[in-house]
């Protein structure tokens, strides 16, 4: 905080082999019954010190295509979870990893209890020649997927030279899509393992004419807030629109922190939340509730399930949504909602 930096790290690998009961590998993992992705779920394949950080950026690997051949098949294919990639939730149900890249995949073997890597399913990296290697080569890991992060915070940086490090965390986050296959429904086990998605460079960096990020940055005092107000552009807002809007709202901060660890609002020094108004309210009754939370004690009026909230992905209660998150337990919590144009207003 102090030197206004950002730690990205891998979430770490699970082994191809270990018997240690409290941290098996892959195969042994296969052997006991447990199938891909089912073992991922075990406590023992949580992501690993110190990716566990609460304002670090953490990253998995995914798959970066299909494979098969005659005597093996790839694991997580296109987009799937790596099947050695360590899964959250993080400390107190924060979510982590944060966000997931290409760091290869492994294969099954079609006629036996194995999985094991090949060049196919690996990724290229380079390699050093210290003791005579090849330049270039093919391996996996998330070691290798954290730099490929790495590489957009400094685009980020060189693109925005003056901005805060938390900005640049942000926007990367901002950047991330969970694959096809699970981002309208995403449930918690989708959450484990891609934290927040895939980040994209386009979108960290630019706008786009169907495509807008609005930023803002700077500091809060204790029981205080911003209040923000977006006008939506009439021609999104008609009946008529047969298509749907992806709106996300993304806040990373920082905080200085506390030897205990009951939780994380008692860890952190102080802490951040955000909320929106409600379906159809005008702007005064929504500064007029915010007022209220930040004078007393309790909880913020977001209107539950029937009071006209709106039904993010990701909630402020976690008895709200389908997944069980809870996002104000994470220094960088997004949230998205996919919804009909005529639901705007």
């Amino acid at each position: 905080m102090k030197n206004d930096i950002i730690f990205i790290i891998s979430a770490g690998n699970l082994y191809l082999q270990n018997a240690d009961l409290s941290n098996l590998g892959i195969n042994d993992h296969l052997s006991a019954g447990n199938d891909y992705p089912n073992y991922l779920n075990q406590e023992g394949s949580r992501i690993a010190c110190p990716a566990i950080s609460s304002f670090a950026i953490t990253v998995g690997s995914v798959g970066k295509e299909d494979f098969e051949n005659e005597d093996y098949v790839s694991v997580g294919g296109k987009d799937g979870i790596a099947p050695f990639s360590r899964t959250g939730l993080g400390m107190w149900g924060s979510i982590k990893p944060d966000v997931v890249e290409y760091g290869g995949d492994l294969v099954r073997n079609k006629t036996a209890i194995e999985i094991k890597p090949i060049d196919q399913t690996s990724i290229h990296v380079v390699n050093s020649t210290l003791h005579g290697a090849s330049a270039t080569g093919k391996d996996y890991g998330t070691s290798f997927s954290a730099p490929k992060v790495s590489y957009i915070a400094s685009r980020l940086q060189a693109e925005h030279p003056t901005e805060p490090a938390q900005m640049y965390r942000a926007l990367i986050i901002q950047s991330a899509r969970l694959p096809e296959q699970c981002i309208d429904n995403p449930t918690m086990d989708h959450i484990r393992y891609y934290g927040y998605g895939i980040p994209n460079i386009d979108r960290a960096l630019n706008n786009h004419p169907k495509r807008i990020t609005f930023i803002q940055n700077g500091h809060l005092s204790a029981k205080k807030a911003d209040i923000y107000s977006i006008n939506i552009p009439p021609e999104l807002r008609g009946e008529a629109g047969n298509f749907s809007l992806l709106v996300e709202v993304t806040l990373a901060f920082t905080a200085k922190t506390r030897q205990t660890r009951k939780g994380a609002h008692s860890y952190l020094s102080s802490w951040l939340e955000w909320h929106s108004s409600k379906y159809n309210e005008r702007f005064q009754s929504f500064r007029n509730r915010t007022i209220e939370y930040l004078e007393q004690e309790g909880e913020f009026d977001q209107g539950g399930e029937d009071g006209g909230a709106i039904r993010w992905v990701l909630r402020e209660n976690p008895a709200w949504a389908d997944n069980g998150i809870n996002r104000n337990s994470s220094t960088c919590p997004e949230k998205l909602d996919n919804y009909k144009a005529s639901s705007v207003l």
